[in-house]
Parts: C-alpha cells; structure tokens; sequence
C-alpha cells in the first residue's frame, strides 16, 4: 500500500512539472525506443501502463491492428506464440534498442506458416524491405514475382516449384482441356504454343524477355494447327472421323457414314 502511494506521489509531483520529455524521464527507468518515443510524455504513460497491473495486451494490440488483423484470420507467427507480449518486446532500455529479438539466422520461418525451401533461402531484408516489421506480406506467388504469363494462368504452382522457375512439373493432360496421345506426345511445346515477346516493363523475371503463348490458343479443331491437304471440301469433324493422332495413315473413314459422306458405297462400289 505503502508503495503504491509513493507512486502516486511522485507522479503528482511530475505533474506539476509539465507534461515534457524531461519529466516523464524522471520517473521512467529508461528511454523508449524510437519505434515508441511519441509515447515520452508523462500524460502518455497510461497508454501503455496500467497502474498495479503492468503492462497489459490489450494496450499492445489497441495500436497494433495489422498484427491483429493477421491473428483474426489465424495467420503469421504470432499465432503460435503464447504468453504476454512485453515478455518478447521489453522497452525503456535505449532508442536504439531492438524490441524485436529475432536472430535472422536461426529464426525457423516455417512457424510463419510459410516455410522456406530452396530458392526461397534468401536473406530476410530480400523480402521484408520495410524496417522494424515483418508483416504485411502474403504467400502468394505474385506478391514478389512478376506475371510473366500477363495474368492468363490461373495458379503458379502448378507447374513450377521453389527450385527454379525453369523447373518445370507441367502434366498436360491434367491442367489442360486438351490432352496429349498418340504423336501429340512427341510434339515439342513451342510447335504449338508460339513464342511471344513480353512488355519492356514486365521485364524482371530472371531477365526473361519471352515466354511461351499458353492462352489463348485455339484447339477445337484440328485445323487450328494443322493445314489440310485436301482440295474438297470435306464435311464438319471429317478429320477426326478419318484419322487418329496415332498418325495420318492411321486412316478408319466409312463412306457408309452420312456424316462423312454422301455417296454410300454398295455392290461393285463397296469392293472397288
């Protein structure tokens, strides 16, 4: 009781001095870090400090909204932190002092929700450009890397990984509507997919210059990509009907189809 009094007393007494820097110091065990030096006056001490009860989270977290916007949605590091906050991020011991104790070397990111593997194992500053935080950034691909493929692909992973974007994993026949047999296997990418050069100002990616036209491209029939050699005219979907992609001799028409032909073939005709 007695101790709370003095308190009491002192901090009356500062009152009378002022509310200035040099009077909050007389009662404070240290100056606060830069990252807090707008909370220096003695008015101010009750915004973070309760009296008789420390420092309580609720005071953290009424001026950390972004940090509390990340646990609302259960992500980022802190959400598997347990205990209170200031017994991480102490204070009044300098204005250089780092309230953020995180050895950049041996912090395990993975806690993050978001684990660092092969080209991913770069320096934290290569990622996290803003001073004293390390949130604000997301998971998605293309929050640090450049849409080379102009927003016509749906999702990245797909078809690359974290060891290189020319590691490709691309399974066409399960990412594609239009999937691959017979000669179509043996057919390389470019043949069917032209080069394109990309923008200057999109230019960033591992000094791409051109990619590979993956949308869109028209597949619906077979003359889309190949020229056909006959000078009549044939009937709709007659390419399909006749051949296979196992080969254009691979030929199974049947002039007895009305829908290939229009003369059906009988008697003498038929082994003609």
């Amino acid at each position: 009781m007695r101790i709370k009094l003095t308190i009491i007393l002192i901090i009356s007494f500062v009152l009378t001095l002022g509310s200035t820097i040099s009077s909050a110091q007389f009662v404070s065990p240290g100056k606060l870090t830069n990252s807090h030096k707008e909370l220096s006056s003695i008015t101010k001490c009750v915004a973070c400090h309760t009296l008789g009860k420390g420092i309580p989270d609720t005071a953290c977290k009424s001026c950390h909204k972004k940090l509390m916007a990340q646990l609302k949605e259960n992500k980022g590091f802190h959400v598997k932190v347990s205990g209170k906050c200031i017994n991480c991020h102490t204070e009044h011991k300098g204005e250089d002092f780092n309230i953020m104790p995180i050895d950049n070397n041996k912090f395990n990111h993975a806690l993050t929700g978001f684990a660092l593997e092969d080209k991913h194992k770069i320096l934290c500053r290569n990622c996290h450009k803003k001073e004293k935080t390390f949130i604000g950034l997301t998971n998605e691909c293309l929050s640090c890397h450049t849409d080379v493929h102009q927003k016509t692909l749906p999702e990245c992973l797909k078809c690359h990984n974290f060891k290189g974007w020319k590691s490709l994993q691309f399974n066409h026949d399960g990412f594609s509507k239009f999937k691959l047999t017979g000669k179509h296997t043996e057919v390389k990418c470019e043949s069917c997919h032209p080069e394109q050069i990309l923008e200057r100002k999109i230019i960033k990616a591992d000094k791409v210059n051109k990619m590979l036209k993956f949308k869109p491209l028209k597949y619906d029939s077979c003359d889309s990509c190949h020229k056909s050699i006959h000078k009549e005219n044939m009937k709709e979907n007659a390419c399909s009907s006749c051949h296979t992609t196992q080969g254009w001799k691979e030929q199974t028409f049947d002039h007895g189809n009305p829908g290939l032909s229009d003369f059906k073939l009988e008697g003498s005709h038929a082994k003609a």
